[in-house]
């Protein structure tokens, strides 16, 4: 399953389309995260990326998986910036 993430202010609960509800965030990380399945695990690895965000103030902060249903099956985390 393809995954990914932002950065977003919004805080959950999210739909099962998260993005609905976050807009684009704050900051996306591209590309998704590769595709693996149970027909390729010879050639599947586990993915890195990364990418940097810069809290314009603080506040309370959301990563989430903007995949449908991700979010709204918890694949979300914050962060608070004081």
């Amino acid at each position: 399953m393809e995954h990914g993430l932002i950065i977003t202010p919004v805080p959950p609960p999210y739909p099962y389309m998260s993005m609905m509800a976050t807009g684009p965030g704050l900051v996306q990380l591209e590309p998704l995260l590769p595709w693996r399945s149970d027909s390729r695990l010879q050639a599947a690895s586990y993915a890195a990326l990364s990418t940097s965000f810069v809290a314009g103030e603080p506040g309370t902060y959301w990563y989430v998986c903007p995949t449908p249903e991700h979010a709204e099956k918890g694949m979300v985390g914050r962060f608070i910036i004081r």
